[in-house]
């Protein structure tokens, strides 16, 4: 059947009251748009508009009484001066078929297709992205999206953590995991976005990748890409929450957002990201960068050169060699009674200097050690190094844990773990050891892991645990049978 559509201009201030009074008149669809030719502002939910002058369409029943409904908005909400700015007839149409056509196969870089999921992929051979957006937002072909689908297919992705905030539809996050991301977390606030995320993953082979959210279940877990395309409003909110999220060196992509609010956007992540890639597609602008920081690889790389480059044994010997001659060559002559005391204190300081520098280059190494612990502290004290950390056991605690199959590995178990340090100070990463039993309690396999073994390559384990923040665990193991039923861990 025809319909009725019912154009209103409001001013600001207006235009919630209005639009809330055509739904109550029976509007089927109510929709606001800028009346001016001011920014293209979108509103946050619960939000007035951001325009001074507002054009509300309310879509009608073609039979409804016009000045009897114009009547009804005036009452309802308390402005006399509502009246009918454009009124029109609009023909039935079979609009889920009208979307369908218009949503077609579209590339984005030099891999990647969204194509929806009733039509066949134009280059089956590319990194297709089977699509039906259902009741989410997100198919690819608004501006934000394609900007961000852009970055993912010039980014390196194998192996690496995602989390793909506002996800809508999925698209962002099934890009990621079909360009070799190993792990992704699609975080939205809408159920209905998290449904229709969970079966495209299901329809892209890539849901066992895929672990869809509500914000506030977002793991505490460093990842490599934080993607967020929403608005600049929450963008600037979550900046904080986001710098715990992403591993020093790791990339951050920020997308839905105009060209006036790039720099607030870049002023409020100064502190964490160092936002250099500025790209843009019609109004709308991506902002990238990289989270810096003490534990930025290549820094850590090139103290771990330095360091390693030292043969502190080496020079201990040297040093004793050195001293000896000099001893023996000055009590040959006068006075060779004072020279030897002389020498034989220089020699006492030089050990102690050599001793300390032993001590500094290898403090990570000693400071498991209790006899060692009083002499790295003051060590601390007056040169450039940190405290040397504690070791109890105790309190790091396991928050979840869980084991799966290998999702690649034929054979083999995944074991995800969560854990955290409960002291008020960093410590040391424990000796990990994960113990699997049978039905009767009976060890059947027991395997100890270095913290180098369990954590992310990315987190320099030396450093220690902070406290408070969980630590995700990934271990791989050989599945020891059928007969496991059980399995611990326990921190040494």
């Amino acid at each position: 059947m025809p319909w009725l559509q019912l154009r209103l201009n409001a001013e600001k201030g207006d235009a919630l009251r209005i639009s809330d009074a055509l739904s109550d008149a029976g509007a089927v669809a109510v929709t606001m748009q800028d009346a001016g030719d001011e920014p293209n502002y979108e509103p946050l939910p619960g939000e007035a508009p951001l325009w001074s002058n507002t054009q509300i369409v309310g879509l009608f029943p073609a039979d409804i009484d016009v000045g009897d409904l114009l009547k009804r908005l005036r009452a309802s909400t308390g402005l006399p001066d509502i009246n009918a700015g454009q009124i029109e007839m609009i023909e039935d149409k079979d609009w889920e078929r009208v979307w369908m056509d218009r949503f077609q196969p579209t590339r984005f870089g030099d891999r990647l297709w969204v194509c929806p999921s009733w039509h066949t992929p134009p280059q089956p051979d590319a990194v297709n992205i089977l699509l039906d957006p259902g009741l989410a937002f997100g198919t690819g072909t608004h501006p934000t999206t394609a900007l961000c689908l852009e970055w993912l297919d010039r980014a390196e992705l194998l192996d690496k953590v995602v989390i793909d905030y506002g996800c809508g539809s999925g698209v962002l996050a099934i890009a990621a995991a079909k360009l070799g991301a190993d792990h992704v977390f699609a975080i939205d606030h809408d159920p209905q976005a998290l449904q229709a995320t969970a079966e495209n993953a299901r329809r892209n082979d890539v849901a066992d990748r895929i672990m869809t959210l509500l914000p506030d279940q977002m793991p505490k877990v460093p990842c490599d890409v934080l993607i967020a395309n929403i608005l600049a409003g929450p963008l600037k909110s979550l900046a904080r929450e986001f710098a715990t999220q992403v591993k020093a060196g790791g990339h951050l992509v920020l997308s839905g957002i105009l060209a006036d609010q790039v720099d607030d956007i870049r002023q409020a992540y100064a502190p964490w990201f160092e936002l250099t890639q500025i790209d843009n597609r019609e109004d709308w602008m991506r902002v990238a960068g990289s989270r810096v920081g003490t534990a930025n690889p290549a820094i850590a790389a090139t103290v771990s050169s330095n360091t390693e480059s030292v043969d502190v044994d080496a020079i201990v010997a040297a040093g004793r060699q050195a001293v000896v001659a000099d001893v023996a060559q000055s009590t040959r002559g006068n006075g060779g009674a004072f020279r030897a005391t002389l020498w034989s204190a220089l020699t006492s300081v030089m050990l102690i200097i050599l001793i300390v520098q032993y001590a500094y280059f290898y403090r990570h190494d000693l400071q498991s050690y209790d006899l060692a612990q009083p002499l790295l502290i003051k060590l601390c004290d007056i040169a450039p190094c940190a405290t040397p950390l504690r070791h109890d056991t105790s309190l790091i605690r396991i928050l979840g844990r869980e084991v799966s199959s290998h999702p690649a590995r034929p054979g083999g178990l995944l074991v995800n773990a969560t854990i955290v340090n409960d002291s008020d100070k960093r410590q040391l990463f424990p000796l990990l050891q994960l113990g699997l039993s049978d039905f009767n309690g009976s060890l059947l396999a027991l395997r100890r892991f270095r913290p180098e073994e369990y954590l992310d390559e990315s987190i320099d384990y030396a450093r220690g645990m902070l406290p408070g923040v969980p630590v995700q665990v990934l271990l791989e193991i050989a599945d020891p049978g059928a007969d496991v039923a059980g399995f611990a861990f326990e921190f040494l």
